[in-house]
């Protein structure tokens, strides 16, 4: 099956620079706040409100935007929310946004934040997944393993980082095939946001722009 992690463009044509938000601002006091903070639950409280953030001056504001790169919540206009609602999604909250550039204030955008669910740790298929002792930065593998459970893998990979190896995941999934985008936002799961073929083809026919779809080896998923 098709599926692709979305990226945020860094066409220069489509997004002017690379890192689009410069600074963040609240009730004319700049701090250094990405997001505002999530409770234990990996939920944001309902009455968050979300800093205003300012734009880099030659940056292009897209239906995708992005400080680079892309966490969760997704930073998206209303005319991107209304075409992804059209999909299964998992469980989500959204958020006004507030964008200022060049004295002018954009407000047609929204946070757009999955929920983490802890059950996605069973998409993986430990069965047919491998994991390599590495070294250095390179990941130069010394051995492989087979683990069979979350537990396992955690208690080896604490294992090796005391001994200052790492353990390097080649993990194989069984895709969640009732959703139409996921972000699974739990390691040693793939990370950002994943979708099929059809979601790529209606945001690219619907001409959002600041997008971009990187292809996952079809090696990583398996059927049910």
């Amino acid at each position: 099956m098709e599926v692709y992690r979305i990226e945020h463009s860094t066409d220069p044509a489509v997004v002017g620079v690379s890192m689009q938000i410069r600074q963040f601002s609240n009730d004319n006091r700049e701090d250094c706040i990405l997001y505002p903070p999530k409770n234990e639950f990996g939920i944001f409280p309902f009455d968050t409100v979300f800093p205003i953030y300012r734009m880099e001056r030659n940056a292009i504001l897209t239906d995708l935007v992005s400080n680079v790169p892309l966490g969760n919540p997704l930073m998206i206009s209303h005319r991107c929310l209304n075409l992804l609602e059209k999909f299964k999604l998992p469980k989500y909250q959204t958020f006004p946004l507030k964008f200022k550039q060049r004295g002018k204030l954009y407000e047609n955008y929204v946070a757009l934040a999955f929920l983490k669910d802890p059950t996605y740790i069973n998409c993986i298929s430990w069965e047919n997944s491998l994991f390599y002792k590495t070294k250095d930065f390179h990941r130069t593998r010394i051995s492989d393993y087979k683990i069979h459970s979350m537990e396992e893998f955690s208690q080896r990979k604490e294992e090796f980082e005391k001994e200052g190896f790492g353990l390097y995941p080649e993990i194989r999934i069984r895709y969640p095939y009732e959703y139409d985008i996921i972000n699974f936002n739990t390691f040693p799961l793939p990370f950002g946001y994943l979708c099929g073929g059809k979601v790529k083809t209606l945001i690219t026919d619907a001409k959002l722009t600041g997008f971009k779809f990187e292809r996952l080896p079809d090696s990583t998923f398996i059927d049910h």
